[in-house]
């Protein structure tokens, strides 16, 4: 009897192709090559004598798109993401099976997996980012692929190895003249595959008032294509929603704004539409990515958009170009401040930014936990030596690499594959990929040379004099308050203050009313340093997964 190897299923995007008596399982998008050809490369490697890692690594160093597929063999599968991990695959391994699957319901049927297979210490990595650290979900011997990940599953042996891993300090120093010119060019290249990939297709933008998106739309105009809606989310006259339509209007593309409120939003997430979403795109690895959702099912059931349009939002243009080093790495000259200390500010720094939805949980032992995980997923990598300062940042950046860029912000994409549409990241283009591992820390300070490309080139007339980001938020009488509250703090301290800010007026001035998830009462008197309305929903979503509510120690399983 032959052994199971494959649990996919057909939908959102995968589809099945057969050769002979190989089958290839495919979801994505290809630039330089098509599934077909890879499919039949794929084919020629089974018929070598000697089956070698080396020769699959091969092909996917060549292969430039965002993209997962799963080919299987003669009771043999191999298995890829892309180098972000734009499209999940998950994996059970235990004594018994070796099985690769799109849908990890399947799998954890198939094994039979109960609240006794929940794991606490990936529960508590989710509640303090909102996804767990490399590969493992929140199952026992359930796990995923992460990003420039692949497998090999030969001769009742399961085999992982990483064909790429995003490296910052791989830097190739340049003069600034030089760097310019070749941001310049990969962004061009970036958005001309792009462009040729989509056809004449309708491309639509998620358009705010930040630099990412506006890059998307004015590179669009630069390279002369005109088949292009933006689109906007929240109360019409916020400065974030009237800047996307300023922009949109002087590129001369259609715009649109998507209402939402906290009524419109509470219907939302209380809906079956919601909960179809949620349990979709569910891996047990994250808390579900919902930013775009309503508004993306506000466009699809009005009739908006086409059919076959493709959605080009701008993951990830603030990270990738040095948006976020950790603070204590951004200084300009470290002085005769000793290497280990800026390393732990460093450390101190990141896990404030990425492992702070709950204050309650930042715990001496919570966070040495957090960072031994980490640390062992540099274990297998080039690292740079902490005592060289200047490269110090790229360790940082490839752990938020690996954690969250590409296992919660990616998972953007997931809410058009939910409504049938296709997508593209061109910011997460090979081209930037390559570029950015190689720029000077220097130039990545306050994101200086990415701000001054996009102002120099000035493409479609939007960056000279619409500003980026800056605006009033919330009314008047808001803005007063929380004014005056910032004063009475001042004798209490900046964290003082930042707390009370969370509890009283973020919920308020939530344009997007994404913090409509929970009632407003249960922020405004919690006192376990919720962050925002994320920290909310990755508790709801333990909850769901049968877990208590987040407490000041660990999450722990419901009795």
């Amino acid at each position: 009897m032959q052994r199971k190897v494959l649990l996919m299923q057909e939908e959102f995007g995968w589809a099945c192709y057969k050769l002979n008596d190989k089958v290839l399982w495919f979801k994505g998008y290809l630039l330089t090559t098509n599934y077909h050809k890879i499919f039949i490369q794929l084919d020629a490697l089974t018929k070598k004598k000697f089956l070698l890692i080396s020769d699959f690594q091969r092909i996917l160093n060549r292969t430039k798109g965002h993209f997962a597929f799963v080919f299987y063999w003669d009771d043999n599968v191999f298995a890829s993401v892309d180098k972000v991990r734009s499209i999940p695959i998950c994996y059970l391994n235990n004594s018994q099976h070796q099985i690769v699957s799109n849908n990890v319901f399947l799998l954890k049927e198939f094994a039979g997996l109960d609240d006794s297979s929940l794991l606490e210490s990936s529960a508590l990595e989710i509640a303090m980012s909102g996804y767990t650290i490399g590969s493992k979900t929140l199952c026992k011997n359930l796990y995923q692929l992460t990003a420039g990940e692949c497998l090999l599953i030969s001769q009742n042996e399961l085999k992982k190895y990483f064909y790429y891993t995003y490296s910052p300090w791989k830097v190739d120093y340049r003069n600034k003249d030089e760097l310019k010119t070749q941001m310049t060019d990969c962004l061009v290249k970036s958005f001309e595959d792009l462009i040729e990939s989509v056809g004449a297709r309708q491309v639509v933008v998620p358009l705010s008032a930040g630099s990412d998106s506006r890059l998307v739309a004015s590179a669009l105009k630069y390279l002369g294509y005109k088949n292009v809606l933006c689109f906007a989310y929240g109360s019409y006259d916020n400065y974030e929603t009237q800047t996307s339509r300023n922009v949109a209007k002087r590129l001369g593309y259609s715009w649109v704004n998507v209402p939402l409120t906290l009524k419109s939003q509470k219907l939302f997430f209380d809906s079956k539409e919601f909960e179809d979403y949620c349990n979709t795109v569910d891996i047990f690895a994250s808390t579900p990515y919902m930013q775009d959702v309503s508004a993306v099912g506000w466009l699809k059931n009005n009739k908006i958009i086409s059919d076959d349009a493709v959605f080009v939002n701008g993951n990830t243009g603030d990270f990738i170009s040095g948006g976020h080093i950790p603070l204590s790495l951004k200084k300009e000259s470290f002085g005769f401040t000793s290497s280990r200390k800026i390393y732990d500010d460093a450390w101190d720094d990141f896990l404030e930014k990425h492992f702070s939805l709950w204050g309650a949980l930042r715990s001496k032992d919570n966070d040495n936990a957090i960072k031994n995980s980490l640390n062992a997923l540099l274990l297998q990598r080039e690292v740079p030596d902490i005592q060289d300062l200047n490269k110090l940042h790229g360790l940082f950046e490839c752990l938020e690499y690996l954690g969250r860029q590409s296992k919660y912000i990616i998972n953007m994409q997931r809410s058009y594959d939910f409504y049938g549409y296709s997508w593209r990241v061109p910011l997460w283009s090979d081209q930037m990929l390559g570029f950015w591992e190689g720029v000077p820390r220097n130039y990545k300070l306050n994101q200086n040379l990415y701000k001054g490309v996009l102002k120099e080139n000035n493409w479609g007339g939007v960056w000279d004099n619409v500003p980026v980001n800056s605006g009033k938020v919330g009314s008047n009488s808001l803005i007063f308050a929380r004014f005056i509250s910032k004063v009475a703090f001042f004798p209490l301290g900046v964290d003082s203050w930042h707390a009370f800010e969370r509890r009283v007026f973020q919920y308020l001035l939530d344009d997007t009313a994404h913090s409509s998830i929970v009632p407003y009462y249960k922020v405004l008197f919690d006192r376990r340093g919720q962050r925002s309305w994320v920290s909310w929903l990755t508790e709801k979503y333990l909850n769901n997964k049968g877990f208590e509510d987040i407490s000041n120690e660990f999450p722990r399983r419901n009795k």
